[in-house]
């Protein structure tokens, strides 16, 4: 009876061993995936169709695109509607980040933040450079998710 508890464990350790061994792309480890494959739906097959280009590239384009909705050329400059709660933004593969001064605790954040999400969306209607993205993200000041909103049909 020890022999075959210790034989079951022996080999579920191998198991658990092969699954998570660092032969990705090894197509004799089970479970393995290619490393070529990995991203495969994020910004490097996107990016493709935006000239190759990176998501810093992405992202300074769709930020010019929203500055200039915002009728301003800098995030500090910005003082009135809701541009003024913007701080800057950022591209993570397909997710539009924008981040704001609001404050969790105030009361209007919320519309707000939805505001800037829907502003944000009008602005990059027809960008090319916002096609790759799925959403847009506004967070409070404090890094956390304010409004989330799909765009571009996802």
């Amino acid at each position: 009876m020890r022999k075959t508890a210790l034989a079951a464990i022996t080999l579920s350790a191998l198991a658990l061993a092969a699954c998570t061994s660092d032969n990705v792309g090894d197509d004799n480890t089970p479970g393995a995936v290619a490393q070529q494959d990995q991203g495969a739906v994020g910004s490097q097959v996107d990016n493709q169709a935006y000239g190759g280009s990176d998501d810093q590239e992405i992202e300074a384009d769709v930020d010019q695109a929203l500055l200039d909705a915002a009728g301003t050329s800098d995030w500090a400059d910005a003082e009135e509607g809701w541009a003024g709660h913007v701080m800057g933004t950022d591209v993570n593969v397909s997710t539009l980040l924008i981040d704001t001064n609001l404050d969790p605790n105030d009361g209007d954040a919320v519309e707000t933040a939805e505001q800037i999400g829907n502003e944000a969306a009008s602005a990059l209607e027809g960008e090319r450079a916002a096609e790759q993205l799925t959403k847009i993200t506004v967070s409070y000041n404090d890094g956390r998710g304010a409004y989330t909103q799909q765009i571009n049909g996802s």
